[in-house]
């Protein structure tokens, strides 16, 4: 059964791809890896995508037969959400209104990938040390977490209040996970005001021991 709990994770500037006329945009790179990487019998599973925004991941892994718990602090992103959702997908997908310090994986189930694209970062940094212990915790042994960090030299907008990791801090937070897929990717970006932004977007993919 599909919820919208009233309780707020947050996608906060990156709501989740949409094409120029709407229609959802393709899958993230970093989750279309992991799930590459799941063995064919262990999948589909049970998957929770946080920061889900209006579903382009959600979509994909409802797509491949997975069962989708899809998170977001935004009500309007989950609205859109549900009204693109295929009639047929419905049964395997939980939406929920919440928010990173309200995650608590002694609430939840735990489960076999924990997508995060592009969501970590809007967990404000008072709050990610906790938020990320009930992450761990919600992976199964075996499962994977895929996601984005940004990096110390992403220009954060000035609105949020952003958390930016070094390699280091990573692969701190990654203690008791493989990592299979790490990269990262700086580039300057020009801005509707004519300022340039500097992005520093480092991607994941990692199994839990």
């Amino acid at each position: 059964m599909n919820t919208l709990a009233k309780t707020m994770i947050a996608s906060q500037g990156h709501p989740g791809p949409q094409t120029g006329n709407g229609a959802l945009a393709a899958p993230r790179k970093t989750l279309v890896a992991a799930l590459q990487l799941f063995d064919a019998p262990a999948a589909p599973g049970l998957a929770l995508d946080l920061g889900c925004g209006v579903g382009a991941d959600t979509l994909e892994l409802l797509n491949r037969s997975w069962n989708v718990v899809a998170v977001d602090s935004d009500p309007e992103a989950l609205a859109t959400l549900l009204t693109q959702m295929p009639a047929h997908h419905m049964s395997r997908l939980t939406t929920r209104l919440l928010a990173f310090e309200e995650l608590s994986a002694a609430r939840m189930a735990t489960f076999d990938l924990v997508n995060a694209s592009f969501s970590l970062p809007y967990c404000p940094p008072a709050d990610f040390n906790g938020f990320w212990a009930n992450v761990g915790q919600l992976i199964r042994r075996n499962g994977r977490f895929c996601g984005h960090f940004f990096g110390l030299s992403h220009t954060a907008r000035a609105e949020f209040n952003t958390t930016l990791h070094s390699l280091v801090d990573i692969y701190a937070l990654l203690a008791g996970f493989e990592v299979e897929m790490l990269n990262g990717v700086e580039k300057d970006q020009p801005q509707p005001d004519g300022s340039m932004k500097h992005s520093h977007i480092i991607s994941v993919v990692a199994r839990k021991y």
